[in-house]
Formats: C-alpha cells, structure tokens, sequence
C-alpha cells in the first residue's frame, strides 16, 4: 500500500511542476520500457558457428520493452546485438558477443533513465524559472 501512495505523491508532484498528463505518460512508459530491457536475455546464436554473434531470447519481455519504448523489436534487436563503425566513409557492423550485448543493454537503460531525469530537472527548473 505504501507503494500505491508514494506513485500518487509522485503523479502529484508532476502535475505540480506543470508535467501535463501525456508528458506523465511517457515518462513512466520510458521508464517501465527501462525495467522491462532490465529482463532482457542473450544467447550465442547457434545460426552462427563462429558463435560471435548473439541473439534475444524471445519472451515478453522483448515485446514490452520495444513497445512501451515505442520502437521495433527488429531496432531494438540490432541496437543490443551490433555496433556500427565509420571508418573510410563506409559503415561496418559488428556483431556484439552475449556479455557485449548484455553491456549493451545496461548502457541504453542507463542512457535513458538519464534522459528521464535531466527532463524532469529541465522540468523543474522552469517551472522555478531557473
């Protein structure tokens, strides 16, 4: 129960600051997308005999968290699995073994929990006119 009273402080807290109710939306769509790439699993891609590629594990998980992040699974997908280098004006992708895949994934997660914060700052800070 307590926590259902701390989610209404916080809903309260947003609309205090000028955070309109679509803004609200997104942000805890981003943020339930953050937990749910949290249980996200690889696995070395057995199409692959050098075994240096990885795939996801399909569960729901990917489902949710490409959906509350409001991409593809297909993009999401490549964006946990590969890397892209530029190099002599031509793109090369790498592909990333499970445990780069796994970093991968915390890097995004992490990436976009920043990004929540800094626009609920942002949004704090006009709201003092800061």
């Amino acid at each position: 129960m307590a926590d259902a009273a701390e989610f209404r402080g916080v809903c309260h807290a947003l609309r205090e600051i000028g955070v309109s109710e679509e803004e609200r939306l997104q942000v805890f769509s981003l943020l339930s997308g953050v937990l749910w790439l949290g249980n996200l699993e690889f696995e070395a891609n057995e199409a692959d005999h050098n075994n240096d590629s990885t795939k996801v594990k399909q569960n729901p998980a990917l489902t949710h968290a490409s959906h509350l992040l409001g991409v593809s699974q297909t993009l999401l997908v490549s964006a946990l699995t590969t890397k892209r280098i530029q190099a002599a004006g031509e793109i090369i992708v790498k592909l990333l073994s499970v445990e780069e895949s796994r970093d991968s994934r915390d890097a995004l997660a992490k990436a976009i929990y920043a990004a929540v914060f800094d626009w609920i700052v942002m949004a704090i800070n006009r709201r003092l006119d800061i």
